[in-house]
């Protein structure tokens, strides 16, 4: 009876309606484990309960947390949240200080500070190497078994750091 009036009074919080989706993470001393309702999207902006952020494990200024029904971020200890690509069931990692992520539907390079550094009108990209990265307008995802995927056909270019293209490619 009382747990049942607990989960009552919770779901009746402001906390719990300003921050309907759940969320899993790393708590402080803990392991990966779900965390209950965290977090709410606005604009494909992330934004996670205060509460929460407080008992989030951060490296490096940023913690890792993965929202139902939106994906995973990762999140500064001041709130500033970004999606960013999904890799082998982790957040996309950062390479030459840069992680892939959606802005408007485009691909969009950040920072490790969380904001853009790259802005592109491309659908589609591979992570920088050696300041270069090869992205795509109209390719699409092609399934190559239960675990594996690839991008195939669009219009395929390199560009660098700047956003530049600076070579056209085939793709893949």
């Amino acid at each position: 009876m009382i747990a049942a009036l607990a989960v009552t009074l919770l779901a009746a919080s402001p906390q719990a309606t300003a921050f309907p989706l759940n969320c899993t993470y790393v708590a402080q001393g803990g392991e990966l484990e779900p965390h209950g309702p965290c977090a709410r999207i606005e604009n494909d902006v992330p934004h996670i309960d205060p509460a929460h952020l407080a008992r989030m494990t951060f490296d490096g200024g940023l913690a890792e947390v993965r929202i139902r029904g939106a994906g995973i971020a990762y999140v500064r200890r001041d709130g500033r949240a970004v999606s960013v690509f999904i890799l082998d069931n982790s957040a996309d990692p950062f390479q030459e200080g840069l992680v892939r992520g959606l802005k408007h539907g485009k691909l969009t390079y950040y920072g490790r500070d969380l904001r853009p550094a790259i802005v592109t009108g491309y659908d589609w990209g591979y992570p920088f190497d050696h300041g270069r990265a090869e992205v795509c307008t109209g390719c699409k995802l092609k399934r190559l078994d239960d675990e594996h995927h690839t991008m195939v056909d669009g219009t395929w270019a390199v560009i660098d750091r700047k956003g530049h293209v600076i070579a056209a490619a085939h793709g893949q």
